[in-house]
């Protein structure tokens, strides 16, 4: 009869098993993937949709429903904003203003003070002197 005191390798191998499949069970993800992107008009800021990669693939056809993180860079590439999320797929389309972002059932952001000032001031310094 095997025990697991007569197989000490074996006892090793079964505890690294199970350790391995609750690892890739509850790991939030292992990599970002980019899924999508949008840009405000004038490239003052871009939103930047990624898919969380797993050790635990989903089923065929459902790459939507995959979670993932949804980033507001500016125009030099910092991160401003970020927010997770359940399904990829509930984002297809960007409602940008002078003084936020919107993402319908998502996500509501200001943009940040100073880069309105500044469009405030390129939109005054476009306007002919009468």
């Amino acid at each position: 009869m095997l025990t697991i005191k007569n197989q000490p390798i074996l006892a090793i191998a079964i505890f690294i098993a199970i350790a391995l499949i609750i690892y890739a069970t509850f790991v939030k993800h292992i990599s970002e993937l980019e899924y999508k992107t949008f840009i405000k008009p004038g490239g003052e800021y871009h939103i930047t949709v990624y898919s969380y990669t797993s050790l635990i693939s989903l089923m065929p056809g459902s790459s939507g429903d995959r979670p993932g993180v949804i980033k507001l860079y500016n125009k030099s590439n910092q991160l401003v904003a970020e927010k997770d999320i359940e399904m990829l797929q509930l984002i297809d389309n960007v409602e940008w203003s002078d003084t936020g972002v919107h993402i319908p059932l998502m996500v509501d952001w200001a943009l940040p003070v100073n880069s309105r000032k500044e469009t405030i001031k390129k939109k005054r310094a476009k306007r002919p002197f009468m």
